[in-house]
């Protein structure tokens, strides 16, 4: 039998379930007892069977090792979303529920860079501040100091979700979270800033909400964030602070002058084609880039407004000019964490099974991944024939 102590087997059982939207009824139905059993099993009042144990690592969809393993320290983010989500009129058990996956993901995170001893060590960016009054100005001077800071020139941002996982050391993930919200932030001392994106939204979308999201995290990385699509009708300073975060980092007014320029050339009039365009290239949408140049003084007040107001085909527009329609970003993990796990699996110190909990895939999926990672096809035999992923590089470098 399996000792009920310590207490975090049930812990983990009870979260593991609900992970996955199921009751105790359920499970107790799944594993032929009664709904109380299933209670003081969670409650760590209960022995476990060896046999009871593996049903419920297979209802749960996980590896036994993983419910008795010692784990490293929690990053603790449900707690510090109490407050935030009491207070949203938004569907809270989903919501709820994207937290805890969030924290269950993390967790995840952490015990990869434990097993592997590869903690994820990035310099933490410049402390910002923001006077209330001054929200708009100060979101513009600490967007320029970030892009000046990386290098990022006044021309778009590309692969903004990898840029923010390599050079600030956000843990990010997609999840499924109700319509309403766009992402949440949370920080704990074990893994930082962590970010749920909402894994249905559009790609444009997705993109504001990292923005806006790199805007909380760099003037209160203590304070979790829930971001909502519709926000208020009166926004609170920090939220007007971010909201032009967003616009100023992926929109930088030098950049946008210098192609503005270039479409006005020679006296050339501008047309909607052209800020459709505008908007593509700097991964926006069409009423973002407008209302940004409303905001910088580029085109008249009320652009958008008389825009949507004619019952303008976005999309259908989109299409005459060829602009392909991004599809949003489905990674559900950051890069960095399928690798480690492949990684592990590679030095076995995962199974197949567990690999396959890691990266939250069936086995057919699975399988497809590891013969990803363990080769790429590199053409013919006479090019090279495949090339080995986990070969060891020897790098001759001399700064």
């Amino acid at each position: 039998m399996v000792d009920a102590y310590p207490p975090r087997i049930g812990a983990r059982l009870q979260e593991a379930r609900r992970l996955r939207a199921l009751t105790q009824q359920q499970i107790a139905d799944r594993l032929g007892v009664s709904r109380p059993t299933v209670a003081a099993i969670e409650a760590g009042h209960r022995r476990l069977s060896p046999q009871m144990l593996v049903d419920l690592a297979d209802a749960y969809e996980t590896d036994v090792a993983a419910l008795v393993r010692e784990q490293p320290p929690s990053p603790s983010l449900a707690a510090q979303f109490r407050v935030p989500l009491s207070a949203a009129p938004v569907e809270r058990d989903r919501l709820e529920q994207a937290v805890a996956r969030l924290e269950e993901l993390v967790r995840d995170y952490l015990r990869l860079e434990a097993m592997l001893d590869a903690p994820l060590r990035v310099p933490p960016p410049p402390p910002y501040v923001f006077e209330p009054k001054r929200a708009e100005e100060d979101a513009d001077l600490v967007a320029d100091a970030e892009r000046r800071r990386l290098g990022l020139g006044d021309g778009p941002v590309h692969a903004l979700r990898d840029l923010l996982e390599r050079e600030f050391g956000l843990r990010i993930f997609g999840i499924a979270m109700p319509d309403a919200i766009g992402g949440l932030l949370g920080t704990s001392d074990v893994a930082g800033g962590c970010v749920a994106v909402n894994a249905a939204h559009a790609f444009v979308r997705q993109r504001w909400t990292l923005a806006h999201e790199l805007a909380h995290y760099l003037v209160a990385p203590g304070r979790p964030e829930v971001t909502r699509v519709a926000g208020y009708h009166r926004l609170p300073e920090i939220e007007r602070f971010a909201e032009r975060f967003a616009a100023s980092f992926l929109m930088p007014r030098p950049g946008l002058e210098r192609r503005l320029r270039e479409i006005l050339r020679d006296g050339r009039q501008a047309i909607v084609a052209d800020l459709l365009v505008l908007a593509n290239d700097f991964g926006v949408s069409a009423q973002a880039m407008i209302l940004r140049l409303e905001d910088l003084r580029f085109v008249p007040a009320g652009q958008w407004e008389r825009l949507a107001a004619s019952r303008l085909q976005v999309r259908e527009a989109r299409r005459l000019l060829d602009l392909a329609e991004p599809s949003p970003d489905a990674r559900r993990l950051p890069r960095r964490f399928t690798l480690l796990a492949l990684e592990a699996y590679e030095r076995e110190m995962v199974t197949e099974r567990e690999l396959g909990a890691l990266l939250r895939v069936d086995r057919l999926d699975l399988r497809r991944q590891i013969e990803r990672f363990s080769s790429i096809d590199g053409g013919t035999a006479d090019e090279g024939g495949a090339v080995d992923l986990g070969e060891p590089l020897r790098f001759d470098v001399r700064w």
